[in-house]
């Protein structure tokens, strides 16, 4: 999907069906170097490790899960800020 155009945002869970996220994370880097979005970063667990690694890979922001509309909703609306801002 992202070959094809990248999106501005993208939530990415720690799981994903056959893929890590740090996986995910590089590949999106190399697809396009010049445009990297936004990511917030689902996880369940704050392990400092863990998202030490995910910031180094490109996240933005991380949010614990689980989480409610009324904790997602300013996340990515500060997230959509930074996207109006770099436009």
């Amino acid at each position: 999907l992202c070959r094809k155009s990248v999106p501005d945002m993208i939530l990415l869970d720690w799981q994903l069906p056959g893929v890590s996220a740090m996986d995910f994370l590089a590949e999106l880097r190399q697809i396009n170097a010049t445009r990297f979005p936004q990511i917030l970063y689902a996880v369940s667990e704050a392990d400092p490790q863990d998202l030490t690694r995910a910031y180094r890979s490109g996240i933005n922001s991380h949010i614990l899960k689980p989480f409610d509309r009324h904790t997602l909703q300013p996340a990515l609306a500060e997230m959509a800020k930074t996207v109006e801002a770099l436009a």
